[in-house]
């Protein structure tokens, strides 16, 4: 097995109506023609993309699937949004789906693919039991070793049994899995090679990476491009990123047809003309820069959300666990990480 002929698999769960974006992002799946898809639904689409495949499933068919395959005699998933903590127990609850692939993925839908085999390829995929540090899309080897590493104690102490136990979002795809791969040592690849848009700003910046006061972001022939003018060699250059993760932020769609190319802007999708050429008044018209001053009052009110955040966080702790609800509720209004509602 090379990083060209492994078979690779993407599990996406989903129940509701799927968003605005999801034309595209079925668009994003088929342009990755080496990668199959595969999405648990309750919903139905119509011409799928031939690497597509939908697992029509209810959430309480899921739940009583993830019972028997996990082997614990209750678990919480009443919410949704609880299925984060599930995603990297895919590779054990749908098993049975991904028997004929090397390594299973998990993905979000408020996200679109650029050209995922070949960022696999460079980065070496098979050199490592995990690939990528987030929820929005990580992969992981398809063996049962690596399928159960998620049941494995940290300091004595059996996460995942906490977290499929309790009724918040525990991040356990991305800080509880991180704890276990750190405990043990496991080759992990963790380089941020994606654009995660920033909640905090108006303009679309990549959060905790490169940014340019000048750039655009946009989506052209399966590829995913971040474009800013560089100013010292008064030129606009272009970097290349395996996917773009929206965070929760609601994304318009302006396109002139389903499978045009597009740049990606805090207005929406917004269709990338073929005599479109990367200049800064582009930048101005779909994403500009709002100048200095704005930006630092920007990064200053995620400060002061982050130190009420830990305020509150703390005075519930104390309050004792049955206000942990209410607390979360609280928070998710002004949770720094998520944004503003």
């Amino acid at each position: 097995m090379d990083d060209k002929s492994c078979k690779v698999v993407v599990i996406g769960v989903y129940w509701g109506e799927f968003p605005a974006i999801f034309p595209q992002w079925l668009h994003s799946c088929e342009r990755n023609k080496t990668i199959d898809f595969l999405v648990v639904t309750d919903n139905n689409y119509d011409n799928l993309p031939a690497n597509v495949t939908f697992i029509n499933m209810s959430l309480s068919n899921f739940r009583k699937l993830a019972i028997k395959k996990i082997g614990m005699e209750e678990i919480s998933l009443k919410r949704i949004y609880k299925i984060c903590d599930y995603k990297p127990i895919y590779g054990c609850i749908l098993e049975d789906y991904i028997k004929e692939y090397d390594y299973w993925g998990h993905c979000d839908f408020d996200m679109i693919f650029g050209d995922i085999r070949f960022f696999l390829e460079k980065f070496k995929l098979i050199k490592y039991d995990r690939f990528l540090p987030l929820g929005h899309l990580s992969f992981y080897k398809n063996t049962k070793e690596c399928n159960k590493r998620y049941r494995l104690p940290v300091m004595g102490r059996y996460i995942y049994q906490e977290v499929l136990l309790c009724e918040d979002n525990c991040c356990f795809d991305e800080i509880g899995m991180k704890d276990i791969y750190e405990a043990y040592s496991f080759p992990w690849f963790q380089k941020r090679i994606f654009i995660d848009i920033a909640t905090h700003r108006k303009r679309f910046i990549n959060y905790n990476m490169f940014n340019a006061n000048y750039q655009i972001f946009g989506w052209r022939n399966g590829k995913v491009y971040q474009i800013y003018w560089d100013n010292e060699r008064k030129i606009m250059e272009t970097n290349e990123y395996m996917y773009i993760h929206f965070q929760r932020k609601s994304m318009d769609v302006y396109l002139q047809n389903v499978f045009d190319d597009f740049w990606i802007t805090k207005d929406g999708l917004i269709t990338w003309n073929k005599n479109d050429k990367p200049k800064v008044h582009l930048v101005d018209q779909y994403n500009p820069y709002p100048g200095v001053f704005i930006e630092w009052a920007e990064n200053q009110e995620r400060v002061v959300r982050i130190i009420i955040y830990r305020i509150i966080l703390k005075i519930f702790k104390l309050l004792g666990n049955e206000k942990k609800g209410y607390a979360l509720k609280i928070l998710g209004n002004i949770n720094p990480y998520w944004g503003p509602k």
